[in-house]
């Protein structure tokens, strides 16, 4: 007996110790091959970096051009800043510069400087006097020599220009920003555009670049912060950025990666300490190693364990042959004499198991048919109150739906371990042969009731965490004759689950937690989305859509019972669009039991991008500038009773008649009708949350007067403003 053990031993744990080897050669080679991969990682993210600063400096270039060829540029360089219409051309390049430095994104001032004009533009502010505008307000160095004044910095500018440098390397600047005075150390300045010919420029405009924008751009989101960046102009060899300070890299501490880039002119290097890569690598060979050192160890561990146990069970069957044998012992191979012994052992206790089981099952179908059909006769009641003695005291019936996951491992094992180990065991699971599993649970409310099985239920969902349960969950009773009715009410909260296929959730059937869904989809949030609509604003309608269908989400009970009201009312709003814009061929589609909350946030979301995309092809004017504007100062002036077509014509400097058109193109609605259901949701806002008095109400809203602001509110609303507070109050 000890020879076989100690063949079982060496036999086993041979073969693992075959595959251990072979882990350990496999661990090696990738290690060389994960660090190859780390390192090509590093040097395609040094080309991202180069591709990130070539498409700035492309930007900047395209935003010259955008500057030179403006109407308002043309009008200072060629008639001075003696005309009339400086101001007016100085104003509009101050808005072009700020909107333009907005869109490159990167620089973070934009200038021009003109050589015989004291005129003076940038994106932060502009000037009719550069020589004042610099004292005040701008300070810089190159090369540890401060620029004094406006007449320096148009000489380096210049100098630079000549000699064929597009970069100069300050040492630091100020100058006004957004958000106060701004100061940077070490940024670029680079030299866009120049106008004049020979190298003799009569305008330059220059861009600056950040230095920690320059490296974070050649770093990315890949590379280490660590790494030490080094540009150098080729041309000049003069070094504008070094993150290193000059610290010498050809040494075992870095891994250097040399770059280019024809389009700029500038060598690259990049230099990366070799703890990033050690970094990279920890995790993975930690992770390596502990599975080898698993691996070897479950091979000890099972080949001392199987073979043990081997050795003990073939012991026991040889002692209990020799007892029923008057002292036979048996020797050689025995399995055929084991399954004889075994089989005649148990035989008699089998019968006697499959009886029990058969009763059980029995049993189960009946309960089955309780659940389900009701109390039929007192048999039904006798079974009810045997298995559920509990009852009395209260109970909750709750359906398991293995979504996904082992369903026969759970139904036939996990619940009932769940069961044992809950606050519960006295508790009840009638398989029910399909996919769900009833479970009647005892809801004391003296030991916690629903908050207590509901805290229970997260320790079911921890069991396995790739599989998925859904759980409905009935409301209290202690009567056997309300068991069907009870798992009716947690099949109706189960079903009701069908939006939350991809993780586990469970719901209680109980009235008093739901509120109104269709506050969400009220009249107000439905005329919100018809203007977005009519505005054809794509991003903002979708993202309303996808709003309202997750507060859907939070009330599935209700959700699934309004479904039908919810698409029709959207039905609505989008049919009235349809028909105001005059878009044909663009239908809403059916209804039908089957379609899910989720299928109709897409169905709606899909009309919201025909509809836009066919109101956008049929529009004469694309100016969504000028609608910005329009819109903007409505905002800002809607206040006011005198806000009209007129006014705001004049403010976006337009004529009233193009405006009005324009407007009802672009918005699918009149500039009054417009103006008048801002006012109205804005005096709806303020009388929900303010106390303040109706006359006081409609003079903030510009209504004007009290009378007016009764007939448009209640045309609108439906009831009075005064009525709508009291139910508010109610």
């Amino acid at each position: 007996m000890r020879r076989r053990l100690v063949e079982n031993i060496l036999y086993y744990l041979s073969g693992f110790l075959v595959v251990s080897i072979f882990l350990v050669i496999a661990f090696i080679l990738a290690l060389g091959r994960l660090d190859e991969g780390v390192r090509r990682q590093a040097e395609l993210g040094l080309d991202g970096g180069i591709s990130r600063l070539e498409d700035l400096e492309t930007r900047m270039r395209m935003l010259n051009n955008v500057i030179t060829q403006d109407s308002s540029f043309s009008t200072l360089f060629y008639q001075g800043e003696g005309s009339a219409s400086t101001i007016a051309a100085l104003r509009s390049l101050d808005s072009l510069y700020r909107n333009l430095a907005i869109i490159a994104q990167a620089p973070s001032y934009i200038f021009t400087l003109f050589k015989d004009s004291p005129l003076y533009i940038s994106s932060a502010d502009s000037s009719l006097d550069v020589d004042d505008y610099f004292s005040k307000f701008m300070t810089l160095s190159v090369d540890g020599r401060q620029i004094e004044d406006a007449a320096d910095l148009w000489d380096l500018l210049a100098s630079s220009f000549a000699q064929g440098r597009d970069h100069i390397r300050l040492d630091y600047i100020s100058f006004p920003s957004a958000g106060g005075d701004l100061r940077l150390e070490d940024p670029i300045l680079v030299i866009q555009s120049a106008g004049g010919q020979n190298r003799d420029p009569q305008f330059i405009t220059a861009c600056l670049m950040p230095r920690d924008e320059i490296v974070e751009l050649i770093l990315g989101d890949v590379l280490t912060t660590g790494a030490i960046v080094r540009i150098a102009d080729e041309a000049t060899g003069e070094v504008l950025v070094d993150t290193g300070d000059g610290l010498p890299l050809e040494d075992s501490d870095y891994h250097v990666i040399h770059g280019s880039s024809a389009l700029l002119d500038y060598s690259i290097v990049l230099a990366i300490p070799t703890s990033y890569f050690s970094g990279q690598l920890s995790p993975v060979v930690t992770l390596l190693s502990s599975v080898i050192l698993a691996g070897i160890t479950s091979a000890l561990v099972f080949a001392m364990v199987y073979a043990l146990t081997h050795y003990r069970s073939v012991r026991t069957i040889i002692t209990s042959i020799d007892e029923d044998s008057s002292g036979r012992r048996l020797h050689g191979d025995f399995a055929d004499i084991q399954q004889r012994v075994m089989r005649l052992r148990k035989e008699g206790e089998s019968y006697k198991a499959e009886a029990g089981e058969l009763q059980r099952q029995n049993q189960a179908v009946q309960f089955q048919n309780i659940l389900t059909q009701g109390i039929r006769n007192q048999e039904d009641r006798e079974l009810a109150d045997r298995l559920v003695p509990f009852i009395s005291r209260g109970c909750i019936v709750a359906l398991v739906r293995v979504i996904r996951g082992d369903r026969q491992l759970w139904y036939e094992d996990r619940l009932y371990a769940y069961l044992a180990d809950s606050p519960f065991p006295e508790g009840l699971i009638v398989p029910s042969g399909s996919n769900d599993a009833a479970l009647i649970l005892p809801c004391d409310e003296s030991e916690g009731g629903q908050d207590a099985i509901a805290h229970s239920l997260e320790r079911l969902f921890q069991l396995d965490g790739r599989s998925i349960l859904h759980i409905g969950l009935s409301q209290t009773g202690n009567e056997v004759d309300e068991l069907a009715t009870l798992r009716d009410e947690a099949a109706r909260a189960l079903d009701s689950l069908y939006m939350y296929d991809n993780g586990n959730a469970y719901i209680f059937y109980g009235d008093e937690k739901r509120t109104s869904l269709l506050e969400s989809f009220s009249i107000e949030a439905l005329s919100r989305l018809k203007n977005l609509l009519l505005r054809t604003s794509r991003e903002e309608a979708t993202a309303m859509l996808y709003d309202l269908f997750s507060k859907a989400a939070g009330h599935p009970l209700e959700a699934e019972e309004r479904k039908e009201e919810i698409w029709y009312s959207l039905c609505t709003t989008f049919q009235t669009v349809f028909l105001t814009l005059g878009t044909k061929g663009l239908e809403t589609g059916r209804f039908h039991s089957g379609l899910t909350m989720d299928q109709m946030r897409d169905h709606f979301i899909g009309l919201t991008r025909q509809l836009c995309d066919m109101v956008h092809s049929n529009l004469k004017s694309h100016n969504k500038e000028l609608l910005d504007a329009i819109i903007k100062t409505i905002d800002e002036s809607w206040q006011n009773q005198g806000t009209s077509a007129y006014t705001v014509s004049r403010a976006v400097g337009i004529s009233e008649k193009y405006l009005v058109s324009f407007f009802r193109e672009q918005m699918g609605m009149s500039f009054p009708q417009y103006l008048l259901v801002l006012r109205l949701t804005k005096a709806k806002a303020l009388l929900e949350s303010s106390g303040e008095s109706n006359e006081r109400i409609a003079s903030m809203t510009g209504f004007g007067s009290l009378n007016t602001f009764y007939r448009n509110f209640s045309k609108y609303y439906g009831l009075s403003p005064k009525a709508y507070r009291d139910g508010l109050r109610k």
